[in-house]
């Protein structure tokens, strides 16, 4: 109250309370605890939150929901007492997908889900949902205003990842389009799926996904992500910013690469040469100048040195050279005016005809000044001139002559001739020596061809074929470059040795060499070290067509057998790209 003139909400505040009969009492921040009581109780152990439950009754109503669901009811039956229906093809389909469900310790139906992009590569455990309680979820995560009313793509992904049961996508997509406020956010559900992230997850790294009121009903809290001390819930909170930060990234750079092929689709930036001027666009205005009136061109300039194809070095009409390269984009020619091809008017008389401002007397008319030059122009008496030797023409009806008009541009050129006849044949020149036929040039496309094949597993093989990759090679006088990254490793071995290696179709390459690398240890018994492993190299005459790339584990010559590991707690990757041929 010791405002003197309030306005905007603290005057509606004043105005409202002046109704009352209040007396103001200070109370200090100490004594004020029922303003911030929930914040300052004192909870027994830090663990309190992670040993809360989910409510008992939303567990019983999706037991009963799920086993009393016709399609559900045959697959629980099959996980509790391994009892078959007695149809076939259900029976079969049972069998086939009964590894991709589980019972909880409540009995509840789980379904397993493993995403295949690239930024989530664990496993995720999801609810299967019975028919009942489908319009809740889709009511809950599109109508509800908490839900954002996404579009189709959007709200599957949102939903699956704690939600599962068959035929979701096309149940989604049809919810969608029988909602009239779907479609005025089909746009904004569009671009946040070209982001591949979830915004809420890279704003608030915190909970990956933010949980609704359906989540809370319907799934168990979150007691496995709760930290028991502040050096725990620190280093999650570290993890997963890194994380955050890795999808912007790659999300970015990705987004730039398609606006840059976007762009050059349509560009075609000028091609400069050495010893040419230009004009320099400069927007930067100096100090006490006007933007309006500020000149952005300056110059000109000569180009005196390419260095990039679109940055020159640039040299001023002083000569001094510019320290800083120039791009091609602030730069455009420069045409002298010497160089016009409009040549200044010219008259035949040698004499002026041009009177200057200091002949004209100040006390006499002008006219009378250009009449004595017209007359000076024409030695001879004009017909057309009033004078006294001239008389008998002397009437108000003729003029002075005017001033001959500057000449007129050149006219058009005239009709080509008609062609001349063909002339006779010369002799025919003595054959030129051949030269040497170069070699083939590569594409320049856009983009090279090349791909990659990633996993994340642990393979426990000794020998055999650990992962492959299809590649499609599209010269046959290419070479193929490739290379492996991941985690390998022997144990608890002495004297012991493992090589991993490429093959291409089945056989190792022998052109030049084969592709491998060996791990050898001379004592190690009882140490098991995981270490990143790096193995390139170049492959050349393979013919064109589809490629099958292996990559396989097995003993060195003269070695036995040892334990090997592939891929231990990393993702693992090949990487195949077609590139021109080596030097001669």
């Amino acid at each position: 109250m010791s405002v003197k003139d309030v306005t905007g909400r603290l005057a509606r505040w004043s105005l409202f309370i002046q109704q009352f009969d209040f007396e103001i009492k200070h109370r200090p921040g100490i004594a004020n605890g029922n303003a911030d009581g929930l914040s300052r109780r004192a909870y027994s152990t830090p663990s309190t939150l992670a040993a809360l439950k989910p409510l008992s009754a939303e567990l019983e109503r999706i037991h009963e929901m799920q086993r009393k669901d016709t399609t559900l009811a045959p697959l629980i039956k099959y996980l509790e007492t391994k009892t078959l229906p007695n149809e076939e093809n259900c029976s079969r389909t049972i069998v086939h997908q009964a590894d991709q469900f589980l019972l909880d310790d409540q009995g509840i139906l789980q379904h397993l889900w493993t995403p295949t992009g690239r930024s989530r590569t664990d496993t995720k455990i999801q609810l299967v949902v019975p028919t009942a309680l489908r319009f809740e979820i889709l009511k809950s995560f599109h109508d509800n205003p908490l839900g954002g009313h996404f579009g189709s793509e959007k709200t599957y992904e949102k939903i699956r990842t704690h939600y599962y049961w068959s035929g979701m996508f096309t149940d989604i997509q049809h919810w969608g389009h029988t909602r009239i406020i779907f479609r005025s956010f089909c746009n904004r559900g569009l671009r946040l799926k070209r982001q591949r992230g979830i915004p809420h997850f890279i704003f608030y790294t915190v909970v990956s996904h933010a949980r609704l009121p359906v989540d809370v009903n319907l799934l168990p809290p979150q007691t496995d992500k709760l930290s028991t001390s502040i050096a725990e819930h620190r280093a999650r909170i570290v993890l997963q910013l890194e994380e955050a930060q890795r999808l912007a990234k790659t999300n970015t750079e990705r987004t730039q690469q398609q606006m840059k092929a976007r762009y050059d689709l349509t560009s075609k930036p000028e091609s400069y040469k050495i010893g040419q001027r230009v004009w320099v666009y400069t927007p930067k205005t100096q100090k006490g100048l006007s933007n309006k009136l500020f000149h952005r061109w300056h110059g000109p300039y000569r180009i005196v040195n390419k260095l990039l194809p679109v940055n020159f070095k640039l040299r001023n009409s002083a000569n001094r050279l510019i320290s800083t390269p120039v791009h091609v984009n602030r730069m455009k020619l420069f045409y002298d005016a010497n160089d016009r091809p409009i040549e200044p008017p010219s008259f035949p008389s040698e004499q002026n005809s041009w009177v200057a401002e200091s002949d004209m007397s100040k006390n006499g008319s002008w006219i009378y000044l250009l009449m004595d030059v017209l007359h000076s122009r024409f030695n001879s008496v004009t017909p057309g001139i009033i004078t006294p030797e001239n008389p008998k023409h002397s009437s108000a009806c003729n003029g002075i002559p005017g001033i001959p008009s500057v000449p007129g541009s050149p006219g058009t050129h005239g009709i080509p001739g008609a062609k001349g006849d063909v002339g006779s044949t010369g002799a025919v020149g003595a054959k030129g020596a051949p030269e040497q036929r170069g070699s083939a040039g590569s594409d320049s496309g856009l983009y090279s061809n090349w791909k990659q094949c990633a996993w994340n597993r642990r393979d426990l093989k000794d020998n055999g074929l650990i992962q492959d990759c299809v590649f499609s090679k599209k010269h046959s006088d290419s070479s193929l470059k490739i290379f492996y990254g991941g985690n390998l490793r022997i144990a608890s071995c002495n004297n012991c040795c493992k090589r991993w290696y490429f093959t291409f179709n089945g056989g190792e390459c022998n052109k030049p060499l084969a592709i491998d690398g060996v791990f050898y240890m001379a004592k190690g018994s009882g140490q098991n070290i995981h270490r990143h492993r790096h193995i390139e190299g170049y492959c050349n005459k393979i013919p064109k067509g589809i490629v099958r790339v292996g990559f396989w584990v097995g003993n060195c010559k003269g070695y036995g057998n040892a334990d090997g590991d592939s891929g231990w707690n990393s993702i693992s990757r090949i990487v195949i790209e077609e590139v021109p041929p080596p030097q001669k």
